[in-house]
């Protein structure tokens, strides 16, 4: 029971620094559609992916714990990358095609058997283009997250940022609002 405490805590303890850091910076966050959503059984969010803000605002602003998927590069950063380290995220060896199915399978391990939701960006990495109506500006998705689905046998959530890219300033982040829009889930039998 001590360990499931202290995973708690640590979870609540990471989202609290993450409101209180959009909140230092001024960035408003509003939530569009999340009555769309059953949070019930475990989910598999994907996000658009158009910087370091958007995984942050995915995992503070879900209303359901998620733990994320990223390269092995993000477990690298000081502080970061060791309270993601610490709190059981799933890490990705890119340049090992072996090792990042591996990675994916746990991710599925994640949703399937231990009903934990998962959050991940089909495009693999951030884009650095601006976002465009037509989708245009994205990256080419990648094969493994709907393989995590599939073996997950979750439903997947669409979720699309809208005005993160004007926040981003070179190194810095301006003040501004950004929304976070969940989608109609997709049931996996689709996929």
């Amino acid at each position: 029971k001590a360990p499931q405490f202290y995973e708690n805590l640590r979870y609540q303890y990471q989202r609290l620094i993450i409101l209180w850091t959009f909140k230092i910076l001024r960035i408003e966050t509003k939530i569009q559609n999340q009555a769309k959503v059953n949070f019930g059984p475990p989910n598999l969010f994907m996000f658009s992916h158009a910087g370091f803000l958007d995984v942050l605002a995915t995992f503070a602003y879900l209303p359901v714990r998620s733990w994320c998927v990223g390269k092995i590069e993000m477990f690298n950063i000081p502080f970061v990358g060791s309270c993601f380290k610490n709190s059981g995220h799933i890490w990705i060896k890119r340049d090992k095609l072996e090792d990042a199915k591996r990675s994916l399978e746990m991710a599925g391990e994640y949703v399937r058997a231990q009903g934990k939701s998962v959050m991940i960006s089909p495009e693999g990495t951030r884009r650095r283009s601006k976002s465009i109506d037509n989708g245009s500006h994205l990256l080419p998705f990648k094969k493994g997250p709907f393989h995590c689905a599939k073996s997950a046998k979750s439903q997947i959530v669409p979720i699309v940022f809208s005005g993160l890219y004007r926040l981003n300033i070179g190194p810095f982040y301006c003040p501004g609002s950004i929304i976070l829009n969940m989608g109609e889930p997709i049931s996996q039998e689709v996929i």
